[in-house]
């Protein structure tokens, strides 16, 4: 399923084809000089044979470089176009993860599957979030790994965990 239309510009590659017909329609036009026995022949209308030659490889290539790094680079820029979001562990109570959900207003919000490592993956597709976008991860305890220092979000970024239950003391 594709989530935004950023990976459509790679249907752009046919103006690739622009460079090469720039290139064919660039032609030298010889000067036609008379010889001085063609008087004696009867006149014809000159006829011109267009024969493709490859020439400044070079700048046919160049072109077409800029045209594909063109491409490329409007393909990974990502214009924000996701609001709120519930990044929920698919491993969690559905009780419990949608009373969290509930208390933090985000009910109307769009759900997606928590990745692993999610809070690296939320700091590597932040760009994908609106300015004005809240997050809320809803997890298992076990299934974030805390980093040292707190990953610096442009979002806001609530989590909330679930403890797992308690062992049973050993006797």
């Amino acid at each position: 399923m594709m989530l935004s239309s950023y990976p459509l510009w790679w249907l752009a590659l046919p103006v690739l084809l622009l460079p090469v017909w720039w290139h064919r329609q660039k032609r030298q036009r010889l000067k036609a000089e008379p010889l001085a026995t063609a008087r004696f022949l009867p006149s014809a209308a000159p006829e011109q044979l267009r024969v493709w030659r490859w020439r400044d490889r070079l700048l046919l290539l160049v072109r077409c470089l800029m045209l594909v790094t063109l491409i490329a680079w409007l393909a990974a820029t990502i214009f924000p176009w996701r609001g709120d979001t519930v990044l929920l562990d698919a491993g969690v109570d559905k009780a419990w993860a949608e009373q969290q959900i509930t208390a933090a207003g985000m009910s109307a919000a769009q759900r997606i599957e928590l990745p692993p490592n999610g809070l690296q993956w939320l700091r590597q597709h932040e760009r994908d979030w609106r300015p004005s976008a809240r997050l809320l991860i809803v997890a298992r305890g076990e299934q974030i790994a805390m980093p040292a220092r707190v990953p610096p979000f442009s979002h806001q970024v609530e989590l909330r965990t679930k403890l797992p239950p308690a062992a049973a003391p050993t006797a």
